[in-house]
């Protein structure tokens, strides 16, 4: 008889995009120690059977880094945080974009005056950016990035010129440029004039019509508390395309065929 080996991976992506042309696209497979006694989970095999199989789970792993190289959408799903579809506007209830491969585009719908909050992840601040797009009728929106933990890291209104009353966080600006890549970040958007604020009531950031602005809060308090109750009334669809992100999730499938196949590989080596 066998015995059972359990598997843990440390899974880890890079996906560096040049719009949406991956130009780079790494997928990461480290065995871990098990759990009591610290055993590997390549214990009893020989370094060349070890070696055999961290090669095929490399093969393995590039077929699923090339089904996720295609740029996706994530369409609003706050069903993940119990918000009824409707993407939440706190920190505990931002909605967790879940899959693999680049995230190109988030699309979503305001429901009345609601601010929608997104968690994704971003692999390359280099050539991060957020754009809102396809904006139903005179929908005037407004971008915010915070940290996982809701902290304001920079905001713009309108982007001005051809962009009108369209939103953007630009590549390279200073503001967020130079952060680490693989950070989980929150991206929020609502309409115009419905501004956040920390716990003790204070607009998070300025508020001027165009520019990209870092936070100022008076008190220097700079988490994510509420929003005006007054501000972007009515209803529409909307869209937020992004560069150098992916998902802040790994899709769940992905990973247990990742490690179905290790164990697949193990046990024959050991049949033998």
């Amino acid at each position: 008889m066998i015995r059972q080996a359990r598997l843990s991976y440390q899974f880890q992506q890079d996906f560096y995009l040049s719009g949406t042309k991956p130009v780079y696209n790494r997928l990461i497979l480290q065995p871990r120690m098990l759990g009591t006694g610290k055993r590997h989970v390549f214990e009893g095999l020989r370094e060349e059977e070890q070696n055999i199989i961290m090669k095929k789970l490399f093969v393995l792993s590039l077929a699923v880094a090339a089904m996720g190289a295609q740029a996706q959408t994530w369409v609003e799903n706050g069903n993940m945080n119990g918000n009824t579809g409707d993407a939440g506007d706190a920190i505990g209830t931002a909605d967790m974009t879940t899959g693999v491969g680049p995230l190109s585009t988030i699309t979503g719908r305001f429901v009345t005056a609601d601010a929608d909050i997104y968690c994704v992840k971003v692999m390359d601040w280099r050539i991060f950016s957020a754009t809102t797009d396809g904006l139903s009728g005179t929908l005037d929106t407004q971008l915010f990035l915070f940290s996982a933990s809701g902290v304001g890291i920079a905001t713009n209104d309108d982007m001005g010129g051809a962009g009108g009353a369209r939103s953007a966080l630009t590549a390279g600006n200073a503001l967020y440029a130079s952060r680490t890549n693989g950070e989980d970040v929150l991206i929020a958007v609502s309409r115009w004039n419905k501004d956040p604020r920390n716990a003790a009531g204070q607009l998070i950031f300025p508020n001027p019509f165009t520019g990209i602005n870092g936070p100022n809060a008076a008190n220097g308090d700079y988490v994510l508390a509420s929003w005006d109750a007054t501000g972007g009334t009515g209803e529409g669809a909307y869209g937020i395309a992004l560069t150098g992100t992916t998902y802040c999730v790994p899709e769940p499938g992905t990973i247990a065929a990742l490690g179905l196949g290790a164990l697949v590989l193990i046990r024959r080596r050991r049949s033998k």
